[in-house]
């Protein structure tokens, strides 16, 4: 791979090795949630303190437990998650007098929730201008259930989405143009150039990176709170709110904005893309807002042109994009550059130096590139995406135990790069919607029961 050839068969292995290494650091009971380096870190003082990362890092580690079948990993993550949002109520309290709990860039097996950084300035720049990042891992909490129907799970995590909510809504400014927005706003380790003193500067009002999190937060806490029937009053709060946030926006240039304004890039190359995160791993922007969707892509392309996707993890978060893209080939183009670019010998991602998201992310990835579930209907039920990113390189294959949002667990059988066969085994009754090739049909589903849907479909 290295010298130049290609091998889909080490694409499934680094997939299916994925699925082990969280398989291997994500235990319950009694163990902590996989860190940057899982449980591998080899030593005394490791990269980044082996720390968890929350505006990418930690998430990404568990993109591909829902996906996957491996729901039994989330356990150790949504117990710390509890004791981190505990502690982020006093931070909550202390430092910004709001309800709700807060934390930042960078925790610790203790759930730390202080602005964290190497040094004062970095301490601002990445922690005090991102208060956000708990509220990101509580939606990724709230979609892992959407993968089943369980309850118990669900009044776990609610607390967690309903205080990430209580916060944002006192965050929240009014702006002169009456809109709400998170000031001040950041985004992610990156930078523009101040047309006015010529400075690099990080922070602005409203990014698209928190204004996607605002939004899904709240669809996220509205849906929990609708199912378990609680929470009158916060969805009334939250939907008062949601009538007064500003869409993502594009720029003069065809590309979403990252900022407040299309300011000059200090980095057009830079590792983070938070401004697609409304594409993934939320569900913002999909077919279903071509606009947006045609942004995202010469987004995406820009930055790759700009020498984008150089650490193994932001190359792994690119094959994502491309998934959700519906764009086959190039995800497999980057599955390719991921093995040859940022993997060592043993399979291990590299950053560098050596880190563990990089491999979940891509399994996350190639998942998506079979499999989708992220869209709803008209009535608001899942659509199930078959092999919607199936690239010409992989015109032969099967794949067992995938997982759709609707509690649906599928098996898939191609050749010639068409579906020859799949199966899906709901967890209940009720209707199925599939669709393949653009085309959506409607089956009856009864739980524990396999449908069979052939090439014919």
């Amino acid at each position: 791979m290295k010298k130049g050839d290609d091998d889909p068969g080490l694409v499934a292995l680094i997939s299916q090795y994925g699925r082990y290494l969280l398989l291997s650091s994500s235990r319950a009971p009694g163990r902590l949630p996989a860190n940057l380096q899982g449980i591998w870190n080899d030593r005394k003082w490791a990269p980044w303190e082996a720390d968890y990362h929350l505006n990418i890092n930690l998430q990404m580690n568990y993109w591909p437990a829902p996906l996957a079948s491996l729901d039994e990993t989330l356990a150790p993550l949504i117990g710390w998650s509890r004791q981190l949002a505990k502690r982020g109520e006093t931070a909550a309290k202390r430092l910004y007098g709001s309800d709700g709990w807060v934390c930042y860039l960078s925790s610790n097996p203790f759930g730390r929730v202080t602005p964290g950084g190497s040094n004062v300035s970095s301490q601002f720049v990445n922690s005090v201008l991102d208060p956000l990042c708990g509220a990101w891992l509580a939606v990724q909490l709230f979609d892992a259930t959407q993968f089943n129907h369980d309850r118990t799970q669900l009044k776990t995590i609610y607390p967690i989405l309903a205080g990430a909510s209580e916060f944002v809504l006192d965050a929240l400014i009014t702006c002169p143009d009456g809109k709400l927005r998170i000031v001040p706003s950041t985004s992610p380790e990156n930078a523009y150039k101040d047309p006015a003193s010529g400075k690099n500067m990080r922070i602005t009002a409203g990014s698209t990176y928190h204004m996607s999190i605002v939004r899904a937060l709240f669809a996220a806490t509205t849906r929990a709170s609708t199912t378990l029937g609680t929470g009158e009053e916060i969805r009334k709060r939250i939907a008062a709110a949601t009538a007064k946030l500003p869409p993502i926006r594009i720029g003069p240039d065809g590309r979403i904005l990252e900022w407040a304004e299309p300011y000059p890039e200090t980095q057009p190359g830079h590792r983070h893309v938070s401004h697609l995160i409304g594409l993934h791993p939320f569900d913002l922007i999909n077919p279903a807002t071509p606009d947006l969707f045609a942004a995202a892509r010469k987004t995406i392309d820009a930055r790759l042109a700009a020498g984008g996707a150089g650490t193994g993890w932001s190359r792994a978060w690119t094959i994502n994009f491309f998934a959700r893209l519906r764009d086959g080939d190039t995800a497999a183009t980057h599955c390719t550059e991921l093995l040859r670019r940022s993997t060592l010998p043993n399979l291990f991602n590299s950053h560098p130096p050596f880190q563990i998201d990089g491999n979940f992310g891509t399994t996350s990835g190639v998942c998506e590139m079979l499999l989708q579930s992220h869209v709803r209907d008209q009535h608001d039920r899942f659509i199930i995406d078959l092999l919607p990113a199936l690239p010409k390189s992989w015109s032969e294959g099967s794949v067992t135990g995938l997982r759709a949002r609707g509690g649906v667990t599928v098996d898939l059988k191609w050749r010639n790069g068409k579906l020859e066969s799949a199966t899906l085994t709901p967890d209940q009754d009720g209707p199925l919607n599939i669709r393949l090739a653009g085309k959506i049909k409607t089956l009856k589903g009864k739980a524990g029961t396999p449908l069979r849907v052939g090439a014919d479909f």
